[in-house]
């Protein structure tokens, strides 16, 4: 079997494995150069010369033999919400044209916002501003994004929803909740899980259309530490770490999540699960709040406030209801209603749902009408219109009490260089453990017959926990270690508990 193929697995379930990041055509112009690519990679870049700074890469890991073309900036189908406020922006960095094409499928359209933007200038056009997996790349020390995302979210009560990236150092450009700033392993630091890669941490309205306990998610990356306050919505199943969890950052709020999907529904690999989560996610972030449930076959009474931002008074507004795709119309009424010139009134309609109602938030959006029921301002959509449907599945509990994940400085090393990795161990249980942890990397052991250099063991102190805040200690312990070959290392590719919980590396206490 030759290197390349090669796949070893040692004491700690850590594979390690050569291979080559495929690279994505993209834009020309945007973001920052990232670290440079390993030579085959950077030599495709050479090749493709609308490959766009930052997009040699993308969370995946898996082996195509050729590049893969995303699309560069996907333009969004006829949206249902084009003149609603409050608006969304994206990012333009990273994979934006994912993220907004996406977005087009629910019917949604974005503004574009260049990381330099002041947030004043953001909070007047949008509530909402999505950060694409890769855009934080290179900008982790800019003061301009660190402070206009930090403003954005104290200052106007705006919310940042964040894809995976690349490194865990680029979260260092999120706000800090209390202090404390999010503390992460990138998708360069992880390997990929799909098949129920995730477990349902608690029910939330963005987890309206999940039905499974463990759902089928495309996540690369995971989160070691929040700040303060932070909610954990999804943890991972193989390490029971969080993969999507929101914070509140003054009058505002930050939702990170290690997903990739609008990179993954590029590349075909998408689950419907996925989709619908990031679709309500999107809808519930636009305005953080608790949203009312229904149920499937019965009615809802839905008051909407109005605004009308014409120069002429309205004495009507049409209102229409949506299922969460923004697709069906599952009601519609036109309702006497004054609302003066640049000023508000409110509105009702009753809503019954069919019996096989879709799981998800639904959404409304109304129209002022003037006296001959001609539209004079909208459609806009109503965020106190939102409701959901769901069937929420029974919560399972993370099955061991510790659980161990084992991440690199990087995905990739050249011969010669240095490589460090990170131990991480987290107990739920409620004593403090004293562990020994031993390590291996067996197929550099035997090609360089160096057995000091490349196994060991090493002690952490555990701290008590809980399932909802786990202790955790870190060790790093290969520093100095230089792998022989152009190697990547990462965890198991198994995602689900019988595969990917790494019991058979399980902490022993020493």
């Amino acid at each position: 079997m030759g290197a390349a193929a090669r796949r070893l697995r040692n004491d700690l379930r850590v594979s390690v494995q050569t291979s080559f990041d495929r690279v994505v055509p993209g834009r020309g112009a945007g973001v920052r150069p990232v670290a440079a690519p390993p030579p085959a990679a950077a030599q495709f870049c050479a090749e493709a010369p609308e490959c766009r700074p930052g997009q040699c890469d993308f969370p995946d890991d898996n082996a195509a033999v050729s590049p893969v073309v995303l699309s560069p900036l996907a333009s969004a189908p006829t949206a249902l919400f084009a003149r609603t406020r409050p608006r969304l922006a994206v990012l333009a960095a990273g994979y934006d044209g994912a993220v907004r094409a996406l977005l087009g499928r629910f019917g949604r359209t974005a503004l574009s916002v260049p990381p330099g933007t002041p947030a004043g200038e953001i909070a007047a056009a949008a509530e909402l501003l999505v950060v694409p997996s890769g855009a934080l790349a290179g900008l982790d020390g800019s003061r301009l994004l660190s402070e206009a995302l930090a403003d954005f979210t104290a200052v106007y009560g705006g919310t940042v929803l964040v894809f995976t990236q690349q490194y865990g150092r680029d979260y260092a450009a999120l706000p800090a909740g209390d202090g404390i700033a999010v503390a992460a392993a990138g998708w360069r630091q992880d390997m990929r899980c799909f098949q129920e890669s995730a477990e349902l941490a608690i029910f939330h309205p963005a987890l309206a259309a999940q039905t499974r306990a463990r759902p089928s998610l495309s996540i690369d990356g995971f989160f070691a530490g929040l700040p303060a306050g932070a909610a954990s919505l999804l943890r991972r199943t193989k390490n029971a770490q969080p993969v999507l969890a929101v914070y509140p950052h003054g009058a505002g709020r930050v939702v990170v999540t290690s997903l990739y999907t609008p990179t993954a529904v590029e590349l075909g690999q998408a689950s419907a699960e996925e989709i619908a989560l990031v679709r309500d996610l999107v809808t519930w972030a636009l305005r953080p709040a608790a949203l009312p449930r229904a149920g499937a076959g019965q009615s809802i009474a839905l008051s909407l406030s109005l605004e009308n931002g014409s120069g002429i008074t309205g004495t009507g507004a049409r209102v229409r209801v949506w299922d969460p795709d923004g697709v069906v119309e599952i009601a519609g009424a036109t309702r006497d209603a004054m609302v003066p010139a640049g000023g508000s009134g409110r509105a009702a309609i009753d809503v019954t749902l069919p019996a096989d109602a879709v799981l998800g938030i639904y959404r409304a959006e109304y129209e002022i009408l003037d006296a001959s029921g001609r539209p004079i301002y909208g459609p806009v959509e109503a965020l106190d219109g939102r409701f959901y449907v769901a069937r929420p599945p029974d919560l399972v509990a993370p099955e061991a009490e510790l659980s161990l994940v084992a991440s690199g400085s990087d995905d990739f090393f050249v011969r010669g260089a240095s490589a460090a990795f990170t131990l991480r161990v987290a107990s739920r249980g409620s004593r403090s453990r004293q562990l020994r942890l031993r390590w291996d990397l067996p197929h550099h052991r035997w090609e360089s017959r160096d057995e000091a250099s490349y196994r060991g063991e090493v002690a952490v102190a555990v701290p008590a926990g809980t399932p909802a805040a786990p202790g955790a200690a870190e060790a790093s312990t290969l520093g100095k270690k230089r792998p022989a070959l152009g190697t990547r290392i990462g965890q198991r590719h198994g995602c689900s508990p019988e595969t990917g919980r790494l019991q058979a590396s399980r902490p022993k206490a020493g």
